[in-house]
């Protein structure tokens, strides 16, 4: 112990230093490496600036992990725009859908259309059936039932498509009248459905109603009865099919069950029953005209209101 003692002591100051130095680096080394060996796994690096294991800074992925990180990133960046373009684009279907104001169109060239008229009827439709404001969720059957409550004259109503931000257009096909009349100071018309409605956007009909029943007429309804009016707008159509043009259609009076027309040609009126049906009765009117005619017989009416028989006074 004192040769020992004696060695060091022998030892130059400038020598101990040193090698006290070499020591001191010695266990900072190993403490260094022991860092990496308590409870950790060293994945390695490619970064030759990394200066040890506590440095926040470096990077201490592989190669293969920086691959997996970055494919992961990716993978999170095209979610997020997935999602955000998804919902732009669902945000601008729902502008295009909606319908805040209405732009109504007649599906055939007409006279000035009335159009401030049908906004008013659809908007009034749409602020009672709010969520039908979007096009895909209109009830077309209740549509078309409105309109023909407050604007008869309107057959179908189709939606079609936008008519610019938040408008959408709709087309209206509106009835063609076969025959018109007038009740005091109205004018009514009726088409081949047997509807009566008030607003002509046509050329006036040829075929003249008169109205002897004496019964008020409701536009919009099928007044009288529906098997009337319907009656008659189909005699004016089957009777085209006939060769026999309608002129004119005379509603006894006291009754709705009967009518009396007047074909193009012939001065007598042909009498007609809602009971029967209207093609075979006019039928029968055709045989019987043709057969009067060959004999040059000039009757003051046919009576075709039985099946198979031809009543006519001489």
């Amino acid at each position: 112990m004192a040769w020992k003692t004696k060695k060091s002591a022998n030892v130059p100051r400038r020598r101990q230093v040193q090698q006290e130095g070499r020591e001191n680096d010695v266990k900072k080394m190993t403490r260094s490496r022991s860092l990496f060996r308590r409870n950790r796994t060293l994945t390695g690096s490619s970064s030759a600036i990394i200066g040890s294991a506590n440095e926040h800074g470096g990077d201490l992925r592989s190669p293969r992990a920086q691959a997996h990180h970055l494919a992961a990133h990716r993978r999170r960046l095209v979610s997020l725009f997935v999602v955000v373009t998804v919902t732009t684009m669902s945000l601008a279907w729902l502008v295009y859908e909606f319908t805040a104001r209405t732009y109504p169109i007649a599906s055939s060239a007409v006279m000035s259309l009335d159009r401030e008229r049908y906004q008013k009827v659809l908007d009034d439709y749409f602020a009672a059936h709010p969520i039908e404001r979007l096009r895909i969720l209109i009830d077309h059957d209740a549509l078309n039932a409105h309109m023909h409550r407050y604007a008869p004259e309107v057959k179908f109503v189709t939606p079609d498509g936008s008519a610019g931000f938040a408008m959408s257009r709709f087309v209206l096909t509106l009835r063609e009248p076969l025959a018109g009349w007038s009740i005091g100071s109205a004018r009514h018309y009726v088409d081949d459905s047997g509807i009566v409605f008030d607003k002509n956007y046509f050329e006036e009909p040829s075929v003249k109603i008169v109205d002897n029943s004496g019964v008020p007429q409701q536009g919009g309804a099928a007044a009288v009865s529906g098997r009337f009016l319907n009656f008659v707008g189909r005699t004016v159509v089957i009777g085209r099919e006939y060769d026999m043009t309608v002129i004119e259609a005379v509603i006894p009076e006291a009754t709705t069950r009967q009518i009396d027309i007047k074909i193009e040609g012939r001065e007598y009126p042909v009498k007609l029953s809602l009971d029967r049906p209207v093609g075979e009765q006019l039928e029968d009117a055709r045989r019987a005209i043709g057969y009067f005619d060959s004999k040059g017989v000039k009757p003051e009416y046919i009576d075709v209101r039985v099946s198979g028989k031809a009543y006519y006074r001489g």
